[in-house]
């Protein structure tokens, strides 16, 4: 009995270390449970804000396609009814649907009681949660190194036309193919002009450039482009050699397709960050369509008249945009031919032929002058708690396509040919009064689309 007795009191307090280690173990799995289940539950708050703060940038987009449906009713309205157009201009109209939106709106100091009480209560009754904020501006690049595409030309024979609709189908394409060279040509000669410009500028300005730039040719850099979003098969084999042989030094791979953003330039061989950055600000990979004579700056403007001087340009702003150091009030353009007067009268640019001329070419390329845009660039974020979610969109809203033009019918009737001297005079009268008569036909918005979106 002492013996077993003994034993006991050796073991005594081994039950005790057992049961403290048990906490001590169930202790720390708890905490690592409460750890891992806090951070998941963290991990799931923060996805949800995410996904809150998409949707509401998701919500501005859409907020802003409204407005430019709005925008596409009015224009098209205005292009119908000129009296309404000399009184709101669609400038006017572009500035309203310009104007940014903020939410929750935000509570400045100048606001009195019952404004803020009243800015309060629509909070709590509005159904967004979290915050957008929503910008709208219009695309002034409108050279588009995508025009530069080298497409086969079509050279065939004219078909066997069964019926009227046969026939304006194929002068339709035709047509086409003509205008995709223009496109391809001018974009060409826009592009040379504008680099050389912007190349001997700034070669001026910097010893440092004119150092690493000094053999860089404007044209090479444009066929390397043209290699870029064109079909190989389509260039110069002197060309295509010249410029593929760049490609493989450099180790990248050409696209052979149309951009999808001005950031690719960078891949290019010869292209380097500077010479992008000089450029950039003046291209755009989208179809503009409308060169917004209100909203054009000075390497724009040079663009479209590479005669132009410093002097002439500096005089063109003070113009449009005033100069509150001269007293000179601001004068935006309400229309092309004021654009014109200005060019061609005030400023002597060039003469009125000459003018013409490359407004013309401009417009076989596509372009033309207007005080209202087509192409909007959409910047979107939204916010919940500590996220956020910024989308950036280009909205173009295309022309509607003008009805091909209607062919006079040749009458065989012996009756008509033997017409008198007389009802020959007066048809001519007529036809010539009909021809004043006529109104050019208003060209109106398609619906507006999302061309392109991505995340910021």
């Amino acid at each position: 009995m002492r013996q077993i007795n003994k034993s006991f009191k050796q073991n005594e307090g081994i039950a005790l270390l057992m049961v403290l280690t048990s906490i001590t173990i169930l202790t720390f799995l708890l905490a690592d449970f409460t750890f891992d289940t806090n951070l998941n539950k963290i991990k799931i708050q923060n996805k949800m804000d995410i996904l809150q703060a998409r949707l509401n940038a998701e919500a501005g987009v859409n907020f802003a396609l409204a407005k430019l449906r709005i925008y596409q009713k009015g224009y098209n309205l205005l292009e119908k009814n000129k009296s309404i157009r000399d009184v709101f201009g669609p400038d006017k109209l572009e500035a309203s649907i310009k104007s940014p939106f903020i939410y929750p709106i935000p509570l400045g100091g100048n606001l009195n009681i019952i404004q803020k009480t009243a800015l309060k209560e629509m909070d709590k009754n509005m159904l967004i949660r979290g915050g957008i904020q929503l910008s709208m501006d219009s695309v002034s690049g409108f050279i588009n190194p995508n025009n530069l595409g080298m497409h086969k030309k079509i050279n065939s024979k004219k078909p066997q036309k069964n019926n009227e609709n046969e026939e304006s189908e194929f002068i339709n394409n035709e047509n086409d193919t003509e205008t995709n060279k223009t496109f391809s040509q001018l974009t060409q000669e826009l592009l040379i002009e504008t680099l050389e410009k912007s190349l001997q500028e700034e070669k001026e300005k910097s010893e440092a450039f004119e150092a690493l730039y000094s053999d860089l040719e404007a044209e090479l850099l444009v066929k390397e482009l043209t290699y870029y979003v064109s079909d190989p098969r389509e260039m110069d084999e002197a060309d295509k050699a010249l410029v593929d042989s760049k490609f493989l030094e450099s180790g990248v791979f050409p696209k052979h397709a149309p951009l999808g953003s001005v950031s690719e330039l960078y891949l290019l061989p010869s292209w380097k960050d500077d010479i992008v950055d000089l450029i950039k600000d003046r291209i755009s990979v989208h179809q503009v369509g409308v060169i917004h004579l209100n909203e054009i700056n000075s390497q724009q403007l040079k663009v479209i008249f590479p005669q132009i001087s410093e002097e002439q340009v500096s005089d063109f702003f003070k113009y449009r945009d005033g100069d509150p150091a001269e007293k000179i009030e601001p004068s935006p353009f309400k229309n092309e031919a004021e654009f014109k007067n200005v060019i061609v009268s005030n400023l002597g640019v060039l003469g009125s032929e000459q003018y013409d001329d490359r407004i013309r070419r401009l417009k076989a390329s596509g372009l033309s002058l207007g005080i209202a845009s087509k192409l909007f660039k959409v910047t979107s974020t939204g916010t919940y708690g500590k996220a956020r979610y910024t989308l950036e969109a280009y909205i173009d809203l295309p022309f509607k396509p003008l009805p091909p033009p209607k062919k006079k019918k040749k009458d065989d009737k012996t009756d008509e040919n033997e017409e008198s001297t007389t009802e020959k005079s007066e048809n001519k009268e007529t036809v010539s009064d009909d021809k004043k008569e006529k109104k050019p036909v208003p060209r109106e918005l398609m619906l507006p689309r999302v061309v392109s979106i991505t995340i910021i």
